[in-house]
């Protein structure tokens, strides 16, 4: 508009007033063809250039570290040391504060979905659920939740800000915690999520490690099946593996390798693209040991450089906000804790056991 009103000023002394009109008609046009121009390419992009939509989604996983009400359920004999009279002592006061410090954390990773492990029941998911919404202005109307037959009497859930548009759920090993798979379309591209807790190491990890791999082969076919029929599909496998990201349960048994598919993989290891200090979401006070159990896995097509459209990874990792930690840099479990210097139990009012990890994920189109 500048360069517009200098022509004008400098033709102000031409004798012949008729030579105006086209100099201006030709300027305006020039200056509203390169508006229009400009506004195309911010809505559209420029043909042939791969872009990335203004709305990114972020996805989390957490195991909550068993998420119970404090009322007693005798059809699950698992809940009988979540009362009030157990050993945990854990009651509604206790409960509640515990919810307050999930969604305390929730709310502040500004998910779109939420994965979660270690839930005792629906009603534990709408008190968390109805907390976000009113004091955290974070609403998820969508909640996906099934019982299993887990002996513990916990389950996985999944929180979403967006409809899912197929519900599957997989029970590789009666008795175990079943495998969500839920399908949506944010913005218009499908995102296929596999939630997953595996049988824990209770017992010995080398004789539970059998259960760990039904599990993953499993859910390997589940998402062989899906990329079999496209793969371009965006596909993420996410949760409490119970095992580090690089053992066999999930380099052999799921195929997640660190640059699939270029290495043979059947999935992108997104934790094998993190720093090794920075990997840790479990810390096994025993051993003095940090483990990876929490992670994620992603279908080839959401790598970053992949051609073609949809969802792609734009940043990955684990939530270590300092309110989570200990004094040793440990995840701050919420549960009653022995303290060897006093010879004495304290409970230690935390979040949980394990780290949050999360997935930010960008749109990307190809004209």
């Amino acid at each position: 508009m500048a360069c517009f009103k200098r022509g004008l000023r400098q033709n102000r002394g031409v004798n012949h007033p008729n030579q105006k009109r086209p100099y201006r008609i030709r300027q305006a046009a020039t200056w509203l063809a390169t508006a229009m121009l400009a506004l195309l390419i911010a809505e559209q992009g420029w043909p042939g250039l791969r872009n990335v939509s203004v709305a990114p989604l972020k996805v989390t996983t957490w195991n909550v570290e068993n998420l119970f009400d404090w009322e007693d359920d005798p059809a699950n004999p698992g809940d009988d040391e979540f009362t009030p009279s157990s050993w945990r002592r854990w009651d509604e006061a206790r409960y509640r504060t515990k919810l307050v410090h999930l969604a305390t954390v929730i709310a502040r990773t500004g998910s779109d979905v939420v994965a979660l492990q270690e839930i005792e029941n629906r009603r534990v998911l709408d008190d968390l659920r109805e907390l976000l919404r009113i004091d955290f202005k974070r609403d998820y109307p969508h909640l996906i939740h099934r019982e299993s037959t887990d002996h513990r009497g916990v389950d996985v859930a999944l929180l979403s800000a967006y409809p899912p548009v197929e519900t599957t759920w997989i029970t590789p090993i009666p008795g175990q915690r079943d495998v969500l798979e839920a399908c949506f379309q944010p913005h218009g591209h499908t995102l296929t999520l596999f939630v997953v807790h595996s049988k824990s190491r209770w017992g010995g990890k080398e004789e539970t490690d059998p259960q760990r791999q039904i599990i993953a082969s499993a859910i390997r076919q589940r998402v062989e099946r899906r990329l079999g029929a496209d793969p371009s599909q965006a596909v993420l496998v996410m949760g409490d593996f119970n095992d580090d990201h690089d053992e066999d349960t999930l380099t052999a048994g799921l195929g997640s390798t660190p640059n699939a598919p270029d290495d043979g993989g059947l999935l992108w290891n997104l934790h094998a693209t993190l720093p090794p200090d920075e990997r840790g979401t479990f810390y096994y006070a025993k051993e003095q040991h940090w483990n990876r159990f929490d992670s994620m896995h992603a279908s080839p097509a959401m790598r970053p450089n992949a051609s073609g459209s949809g969802w792609r990874m734009e940043a990955y990792g684990v939530h270590r906000h300092p309110d989570l930690l200990t004094r040793d840099g440990h995840p701050k479990a919420f549960r009653l804790q022995y303290d060897k210097a006093h010879s004495k139990y304290f409970f230690q009012y935390g979040y949980s056991d394990h780290f949050p990890v999360s997935i930010t994920l960008c749109q990307h189109a190809q004209e």
